[in-house]
Formats: structure tokens, C-alpha cells, sequence
């Protein structure tokens, strides 16, 4: 984010190099036809690079993450019936964290100006499983759910600043989904097709190092005199939004029309919040947030 000051002569240019070796090593084994089981162990590695604020080059280190996960994937009666499960663990070293920086505008004010920063240690571990059914020819129905536990382990952003222990941005702890298909010929020709879903995601955090608590809640200080910040300005409630489509296609699928509406209920959400200021509060949104409803056409050649 530019100032109002052009750079100095040491901060002009900048550059990082990175390079390393990484590895999955991922083992499975068939039960039965129907049901098999698997293990994966892998490394990852990001490089790092160079962020430019306040009118100065800043590296950021690279990132590199270890991980592993077991699982189950199966199908049953006849294959009308599919379930998944699986759990999974990942620990990051210098997790690239997009961050505010504060930034002088040169006329004695500020803004934060989103930037890339390390995080020293992050740690993500949850479990996700998965259902589908096909109990008739023309109907099936499935679902989904996600646990994420992802916490920074080590984040001490400055000496007043400790980021340590606080959830990681745009991570819910749950997140689910449910889906029904109907279908079915109502002439030689024709045939009608519908669909519903609903998705749900528990709340969340747009802030790095923000907690949850009032509007105007103080930072917590912590015992070794750093603080953590407690701004629920930056705070996104839990939400659900239900999906839905209706059609008339012929019975090879080269032709089909429909109506659609996502968030048939007009949910709000808001995808967060960001001090700019003097200005105050800035807020951020989705079309997504508001009804849409519209029609389609689809033709195959």
C-alpha cells in the first residue's frame, strides 16, 4: 500500500530465493470389493517471497507443512449406497498468514493495508465424512460434514501483539451439506429434473488473531505483556443457504431448461470486516448474500 513518500534507495528492490524436496507416501489396502481403507503421510512446501508495505520490501519466509490422513471409502447394497470417511491432521511452519499491517498515509493517519507475514506454527486436524443414497431409480439423496480444528500454535506478531492459541480466518469449525435429486420421464421424450441443497457453515473469523467477544471488547493481555486482539468486528456469523432448480429436458439430456434460485431464503452473510481509518469500519459482501433468481438453457452437441 503506497504512502504518500516514494520509497528509499534500500528498499527499491527485493528478492527471495527457496527450494525443497517433498514426498507423499500413501498405502491402501482392499477389505473387500466394496470397502477399502488408506494412509497417506506428505510433506508440502510453499516458497517464500516478497511483500511491499508502507513503501519497503518485507520477505516472508517459505511455509512447509507435514500431514497425514486415514480413511475409509465404501459402497453398499449393490452400490445404492456410498460412505466415506476420514481423518486428517497438518502441522505448518511458517504459515503464510495474510495480515493488517498499519500504514502511515503520510498525512498523520493510518490504514491496514493486507499484507503476507509468517505465522511460525500452525496446527489443522478434523475429520470429514461423506453419505450418498440411491434408494429408487429416480431419486437419490446425499450429504456432507467437516470438522476443522485449525489454531495458530506459535504466532507472537510483535512484542504488544500475541496471536497464540486464536483461530485461523475463514476456517468454521463445522461445515455440511445436503442434496436430493429427483428425475423422472413423464413421456417418451421428456422427462422432469429437480434439485435442492442445503449448506451450512459455523462461524468464523476474517482477522487474523482476532478472538471472539463485544464490539468494543478490550485485548486481552496475557502474562508475558503481550496482547491478543478481541475484535469481533471481524466476526461472521454461522449461516445456512439453500440452492434449488427445477427443469424439462428430453430423455438423452441434449436439450434441457430450467428455473433456478440460490439462497431461496435470502440469507445475509457478510465475508467481513476491515478497520480503514478515520473512514471506520469497511465492509465486505457477496452477491451470494442476497436472492438471485434466473432461468437456463442447455443444449448438447
Amino acid at each position: 500500500m503506497a504512502t504518500s513518500n516514494a520509497p528509499t534507495a534500500d528498499f527499491r528492490t527485493g528478492s527471495k530465493k527457496g527450494g525443497r524436496f517433498t514426498y507423499r507416501i500413501a498405502p491402501q489396502f482392499t477389505i473387500s470389493p466394496d470397502v477399502m481403507v488408506y494412509a497417506s503421510y506428505s510433506t508440502g512446501y510453499k516458497p517464500g517471497g516478497v511483500a511491499f508495505v508502507g513503501n519497503k520490501y518485507d520477505p516472508y519466509n517459505p511455509e512447509s507443512v507435514k500431514s497425514w490422513e486415514v480413511g475409509v471409502k465404501s459402497e453398499f447394497l449393490n452400490r445404492r449406497v456410498r460412505l466415506n470417511f476420514d481423518l486428517y491432521s497438518s502441522k505448518y511452519t511458517n504459515f503464510q498468514a495474510t495480515i493488517l499491517t498499519p500504514v502511515s498515509t503520510g498525512v498523520g493517519g493510518f490504514i491496514l493495508a493486507s499484507a503476507i507475514g509468517n505465522a511460525p506454527g500452525l496446527r489443522s486436524r478434523g475429520f470429514e465424512a461423506s453419505l450418498a443414497v440411491k434408494p429408487t431409480r429416480d431419486f437419490s439423496i446425499g450429504g456432507a460434514v467437516t470438522f476443522t480444528d485449525a489454531k495458530f500454535t506459535d504466532y507472537v506478531a510483535s512484542p504488544t501483539a500475541n496471536y497464540t492459541g486464536t483461530r485461523l480466518t475463514n476456517a468454521p469449525r463445522w461445515s455440511a451439506t445436503i442434496n436430493a435429486d429427483y428425475g423422472t420421464e413423464v413421456s417418451a421424450d421428456l422427462k422432469v429434473k429437480a434439485h435442492v441443497d442445503y449448506a451450512y457453515r459455523s462461524d468464523s473469523q476474517t482477522v487474523t488473531g482476532a478472538q471472539l467477544g463485544d464490539l468494543l471488547a478490550p485485548a486481552v493481555s496475557n502474562a508475558d505483556g503481550t496482547k491478543t486482539p478481541n475484535s469481533s468486528y471481524a466476526f461472521v456469523p454461522a449461516y445456512g443457504l439453500v440452492n434449488t432448480r427445477f427443469s424439462l429436458a428430453k430423455v438423452n439430456d441434449t436439450v434441457e431448461v430450467g428455473v433456478y434460485a440460490r439462497n431461496l431464503f435470502n440469507t445475509y452473510f457478510s465475508t467481513g470486516w476491515q478497520i480503514y481509518g478515520a473512514l471506520g469500519l469497511l465492509h465486505y459482501t457477496s452477491p451470494n448474500a442476497y436472492r438471485t433468481v434466473g432461468g437456463y438453457a442447455k443444449f448438447k452437441f
